[in-house]
């Protein structure tokens, strides 16, 4: 069976600030989801997180994709180069 590279997109987070929904999303654009997918890798949005949790995201994925005005930190931009 194939092995398809699992593929990190850096997610954002929205809040709507409404009396009735006070809850923080983590999104990214379908774009990228779809776009990987049609490559052949698996992708998985991850949300912002604390430096450890990000520490430990990325030591699971194959590659990542920083998404425009995702805040994220640049020093993690890391590559597995074997599946």
């Amino acid at each position: 069976m194939q092995q398809y590279p699992l593929i990190g997109i850096s997610g954002n987070h929205r809040q709507d600030n409404t009396e009735h929904d006070t809850y923080i999303l983590s999104y990214a654009p379908n774009g990228f989801v779809t776009g990987l997918e049609r490559a052949k890798a698996i992708p998985v949005i991850l949300p912002i997180v604390s430096q450890e949790t990000a520490h430990e995201y990325i030591s699971r994925v194959d590659a990542l994709v920083f998404i425009r005005r995702a805040r994220c930190f640049t020093s993690f931009i890391w590559r597995r180069t074997s599946y």
